[in-house]
Parts: C-alpha cells; structure tokens; sequence
C-alpha cells in the first residue's frame, strides 16, 4: 500500500509480448485476482528510432527490415504521463486495459524522412531482407525473442493498426509526435 492508500496493480506491457509465450497468464491471474489493476499497453516506442543513431551519424544510411510496416510510435515520456493518471486516480482506471499509441502512422521510411528534416542532411532507409535480419538477431537475442517480434511485424504488415488518440483521453493533453521526439533527441544523431 502507498501513502495514497492505493494497493493495486498497474502494469505496462508492450503490445509485442502479446506473441511472447506465458504473459497473457500473468495479465489473466491479475485479473481474477481480489487486487484492483490496470494495465497499458503501448506499440511501438519513438526512442526504438535510437538504435539507428549509430548508422546516422557514420552514413546517414538507416538498414533494416519491414521499413513498409505502419505503426503509431509513442513517446515514453506520453506513456510515463498515462501511468502518472492511473496512479493518480486508480478507481477511475480500475480493470482497464489501455492500447497507447502515438498520434500518427508511420513507417521506419517515414521516420527516417522526419529525422532527415529535423537534422538538415540527407538520410536514407534500406531494407535488409527478413532471413538477414533474422541471423544478425539471432546472434544476440533469444530465439523466442527474435520470433515473436517477426510474428509481430507480420501481423502489423497484414493487418496494420490505427493511432488511437488513449494519451490524450487519459492525460487530458496531447500526445507529442515523432518530429517532436526527433527534435528533443536529435543530439543522439548528429
């Protein structure tokens, strides 16, 4: 229990662990449970943009796979306030699960367009093909790691989601976009 009195739960679970095994039983044993919860779920993260800084700043040459896939990015900063108000006022979030997205769909193209305006020189996005990312992977993450973020690109690729507007109707503000995200980080590109 809190100083608030609050004795609950609330958890935060990326929508890519949906694919990882044993996670779901977690989420259902919370749920039957006598403890009060909520949970947010957010997509992908704008900060994912920093593992391609490196490759900025040497050649301006973003490589990668599933550049076509659209997803909503989200600010951790909009995710940290979203957590901030279910905390805040928990009977009012009680037994919600929360998607977060950011404000707009985009592709890894597009995000590497936006950071190409925001850092005033020319960048490019190559794809590498599936069965190339999938060994450079697997040489440093698990196995089951690697699969289910394949899984879940895929599915994004077939059956692409929309930016839902969950910051903003849980924050009462507005979730910041990723030329806004690029603009605060880009001292990690330059």
């Amino acid at each position: 229990m809190t100083a608030s009195g609050y004795s609950g739960i609330d958890r935060v679970r990326a929508w890519a662990c949906d694919a990882a095994p044993g996670l779901e039983e977690v989420e259902e044993a919370v749920r039957q449970s006598s403890v009060q919860w909520s949970f947010l779920r957010p997509g992908a993260f704008m900060s994912n943009a920093l593992q391609w800084a490196t490759a900025i700043r040497s050649d301006g040459v973003v490589r990668a796979p599933f550049g076509e896939v659209v997803m909503a990015p989200v600010d951790a900063r909009d995710l940290a306030s979203a957590a901030a108000c279910l905390l805040i006022d928990p009977d009012v979030h009680a037994g919600q699960t929360y998607p977060i997205t950011g404000p707009h769909l985009l592709t890894a193209h597009e995000q590497v367009e936006i950071l190409q305006g925001v850092l005033g020189r020319p960048l490019r996005f190559e794809d590498v093909p599936e069965a190339t990312a999938r060994e450079q992977m697997g040489r440093f993450v698990p196995s089951e790691v690697v699969e289910a973020l394949f899984t879940l690109m895929r599915d994004a690729r077939e059956h692409p989601d929309g930016a839902l507007h969950t910051v903003e109707r849980i924050t009462g503000g507005t979730a910041r976009t990723f030329a806004e995200w690029a603009r605060d980080h880009i001292d990690a590109f330059r």
